[in-house]
């Protein structure tokens, strides 16, 4: 359990550091997207630019973005623009990291040592379409981003014997209070335990309630892969969730990895019983439980462009 520790300090130090102030958020953000022109002509060039940074403190893999709602309009078919193709009708970004071929990560802000977190720019460059000299349309195209990332909950758990609890209780010293830290994801884990857990013998057994939350307004998905998820189908509102425990504990009624549905895209929750052995009678031990999510989150974010016909004189 040592190598644990060490990969989720950095999680616990995003909760008791106050040196460092960082943009608001869980995972990653698209913090705009817009065009090089918000008012075109028919035949002008039109770039569109979305920056995405990771304001969570886990690192995103995986990331790619599309853009939405104007590809049937704006085809410009045979027209090549920059080094990004036209792929069965749409428009790939000039980025290759940007496709959903390629991909790219962003790391967290890091508190400790005062950084953001990672941020890319993905662009797509099109052709205004034809319009009538008279026609004026306003588009609304929407930026989509995919990337893989994950949420980590961990749950200190306190097995008190019964006559060490009742000499705490009795001499005024506090009760062994129960830690928890969680990672800054799209989705929250809550890990719940009695606490502390009393026994009379060198084995117990005890509830553990885990609550999955959709905290951001995107969309999970498992597997967490570009092709499992570019597409709205059964993989949609989906986590894998695995229950980590150490050697002196066991699940008795549940798998320990298990992929779970989000009620509406929204949360879940399961109950398992778990056995703890080998429990030393003189004093009180501290276990940590660690529940991990796996998935991959999509979140949208719109803006528009008018098109006019032709360019008229004032």
């Amino acid at each position: 359990m040592e190598s644990k520790f060490i990969i989720i300090l950095p999680f616990i130090a995003m909760f008791v550091s106050g040196c460092t102030q960082v943009e608001s958020g869980n995972g990653l953000v698209i913090q705009n997207i817009e065009p090089d022109l918000p008012q075109a002509f028919s035949g002008e060039e039109v770039t569109f630019f979305a920056r995405i940074k990771n304001t969570g403190s886990v690192t995103a893999t995986n990331a790619h973005a599309e853009l939405l709602g104007i590809d049937q309009d704006w085809y410009n078919e045979g027209v090549q623009i920059g080094k990004g193709p036209w792929v069965n009708g749409k428009k790939l970004p000039e980025e290759e990291k940007c496709s959903y071929t390629g991909g790219f990560s962003l790391k967290p802000p890091d508190p400790f040592y005062g950084t953001e977190g990672a941020s890319f720019t993905c662009s797509w460059k099109y052709l205004a379409p034809e319009l009538p000299p008279t026609t004026t349309i306003t588009y609304n195209p929407t930026v989509r981003v995919y990337y893989a990332y994950q949420s980590q909950t961990v749950k200190s758990v306190t097995i008190v014997p019964k006559d060490q609890l009742r000499l705490l209780q009795d001499s005024g010293q506090p009760l062994p209070s129960d830690v928890k830290s969680q990672s800054r994801s799209p989705v929250s884990i809550d890990v719940e335990t009695p606490g502390p857990v009393r026994t009379s013998f060198n084995n117990v057994e005890f509830p553990l309630r885990i609550r999955i939350n959709n905290i951001n307004s995107g969309t999970v998905c498992y597997p967490n892969t570009a092709e499992a998820c570019k597409k709205q189908n059964i993989n949609w509102n989906k986590i894998k969730l695995t229950i980590d425990l150490p050697d002196t504990m066991r699940l008795l009624d549940c798998d320990q990895e298990i992929v779970l549905d989000l009620f509406r895209g929204q949360s879940n929750s399961i109950t398992c019983k778990v056995l703890a052995t080998n429990i030393v009678a003189d004093f009180p031990t501290t276990s940590t439980i660690i529940a991990i999510g796996d998935y991959m989150y999509l979140i949208d974010k719109s803006t528009s462009v008018s098109v006019s016909g032709s360019q008229q004189l004032p």
